[in-house]
């Protein structure tokens, strides 16, 4: 029986069966065209493969015939670790305009931008197998799709798309890359949909004395988990349910590093009540004082002293004139000013490897907007936000929450807002953005974004004074961390 190897999609129109070149070989069959319809043709079927598609063609839909070898075309083909091939994918992304989309933008630039490398996780990763959602499979699939990608578009660095887990003795990383991360919000929104079971709570071991119970905490947790997701008020009632899956939240904290799983796992956050959910989580997580303005001012003017005289980029310098001329007025009114100039005094040190294992150190003025994006007009805040995004995209790093200050100068700010990607929480100012910022971070344990994690971790061992188990030991944090706190309490000793 003849098969036809590389996949050929036959279209019949005028009583001709005429071969529409796939993309893999589109410019090495140079047969004679006669004699390649006469042996398609030809061509046998099967019975149990042979199906009909329609597609659009000349603005009418015309019948397919499928070969035996073309069943990847199949609406119900499915990806798994024993079939995934490069022809497999050339075939699911022909079957569908954003597939044609992305094969054209290849052959046209010989490479795909960071957007349409994520459409390409999108298309493949939903024609997947219900099977590869079992732990076992799913690493092996990875590679082999990885390894398809590559064949079907040699220049695609597989780094982008899938980098294995690793350990080192108690230190061990999750798989990166844009098929794992994809792929683990694609199933928290199966689990939560009921599709996928939830992973499973750790049961308290029992005494042989305790009554058997017929109800389990598990239970519980998902009664308030399905209400979360549908239910946006009354507000005491959303706080009811938020509070009875704190000891969830508690569990899955390590689990959960990047906001896309928090936003998944918790649409609720995505609403108005969104801020005062995390607050009451900040609350219970850590014994806080919330004299956040004073503690705000003492670490600033601290770490102002201390710093200023290392500033040497022109913007940092002229924020300094600016909070120089600042000084005078309220933590509302200069604390604009005051978080812009931050990634001045505590410039990124971090290096960054990428998924195509370069090494990027980020400037300053990159380490400026991964911490705080300033915009002049409400119009260019999704712009800026966007592009910040992109930037870590490139970088195979996570998008974390950031602070967003909207005003016609850096010091005259009119508003003030946490950026959680497409979603803005707005606050009534600068200072108050910063402070849930952060507890956001601390409540799910998000790791900080590298080009101001030093920034972030100073702020929260003086102004916040927490440590947790999570904290990257960075030496210059320390540095600074033990240089601020003898001079704070210097200060305090010479007040009293």
């Amino acid at each position: 029986m003849h098969r036809v190897n590389n996949v050929d999609r036959i279209q019949q129109t005028s009583g001709k069966m005429i071969p529409i070149q796939p993309f893999l070989y589109a410019n090495a069959r140079e047969e004679n065209s006669s004699a390649y319809l006469e042996n398609s043709c030809k061509t046998e079927y099967n019975e149990t493969t042979r199906q009909t598609l329609s597609i659009l063609s000349n603005e009418e839909l015309l019948p397919v015939r499928m070969t035996e070898a073309s069943v990847y075309y199949s609406a119900a083909f499915r990806l798994d670790e024993s079939n995934v091939c490069a022809e497999a994918l050339e075939a699911i992304l022909f079957d569908s305009l954003e597939g044609e989309l992305i094969l054209a933008e290849y052959q046209q630039n010989n490479f795909l931008c960071s957007t349409t490398q994520q459409k390409l996780t999108d298309v493949l990763l939903s024609r997947s197998a219900k099977s590869m959602t079992v732990a076992k499979h799913v690493q092996n699939y990875f590679v082999k799709l990885t390894n398809a990608i590559v064949k079907l578009m040699p220049n695609e660095d597989p780094n982008v798309y899938y980098v294995p887990p690793q350990s080192n003795g108690n230190d061990s990383k999750n798989p990166k890359g844009k098929l794992p991360d994809k792929w683990r919000n694609l199933t928290y929104q199966l689990r939560i949909r009921g599709i996928l079971p939830r992973k499973k709570l750790k049961d308290k071991p029992t005494s042989s004395n305790d009554i058997p119970k017929t109800h389990t905490l598990k239970d519980d947790v998902d009664i308030h988990l399905k209400s979360l997701q549908v239910l946006r008020e009354p507000l005491s009632q959303v706080i009811l349910h938020w509070d009875a899956t704190f000891d969830y939240r508690k569990l899955i904290r390590s689990t959960i590093n990047s906001l896309d799983d928090v936003l998944i796992e918790w649409p609720i956050l995505k609403t108005d009540i969104g801020p005062q959910l995390i607050e009451s989580e900040f609350e219970k997580l850590f014994q806080y004082d919330d004299d956040l303005f004073g503690k705000w001012i003492s670490f600033f003017n601290a770490l102002y002293e201390i710093k200023k005289a290392s500033i040497r980029d022109s913007i940092g310098k002229e924020y300094c004139n600016i909070f120089e001329s600042l000084r005078n007025e309220t933590p509302e009114v200069s604390s604009g000013i005051q978080i812009q100039l931050l990634p001045y005094l505590i410039p990124p040190i971090t290096k960054i490897k990428t998924g195509s294992g370069i090494i990027v150190k980020p400037t300053i003025c990159e380490s400026s907007e991964g911490f705080v994006i300033y915009c002049k007009t409400s119009e260019s805040i999704a712009q800026k936000v966007e592009f910040r995004s992109d930037r870590y995209k490139n970088w195979n790093v996570a998008v974390q929450p950031c602070i967003v200050l909207q005003g016609p100068q850096p010091h005259d700010i009119k508003s003030a807002y946490v950026s959680l990607h497409q979603q803005l929480w707005e606050l009534d100012s600068p200072i108050r953005a910063l402070d849930l910022a952060f507890k956001l971070y601390q409540v799910f344990n998000l790791h900080y974004p590298a080009d101001c994690e030093q920034l972030w971790l100073v702020v929260q061992k003086i102004v916040y004074n927490i440590t947790t188990p999570f904290d990257k030991k960075l030496t210059n944090v320390t540095s600074i961390a033990n240089v601020l706190n003898v001079k704070l309490k210097c200060k305090k000793q010479r007040r009293n």
